[in-house]
């Protein structure tokens, strides 16, 4: 499962996630911003791959429970860890 997994952000194009938990709700497929497609079906995307952008949303903890943010952020597959 990819879409709603949960990752570690490690990269360093977005300071303020790195070492957060984020919760993936897109992959971005496709070199050429006019014609990229944008994924939100685990089976369509298959694995991730090399040149994708996986959209990610922060996890945010508010008095002990857990939500996802509504900003999302753009990182490269390898910018994510296993939880």
């Amino acid at each position: 499962m990819i879409i709603g997994s949960r990752r570690r952000y490690v990269g360093l194009p977005h300071p303020g996630l790195r070492g957060l938990l984020v919760e993936i709700v897109a992959v971005h497929r496709g070199a050429d911003p006019d014609t990229r497609e944008i994924l939100t079906d685990d089976d369509e995307i298959g694995d991730l791959q090399r040149g994708d952008l996986v959209e990610v949303a922060p996890i945010i903890v508010d008095g002990g429970k857990e939500r996802r943010s509504f900003v999302t952020s753009d990182a490269r597959p390898d910018e994510l860890k296993p939880e």
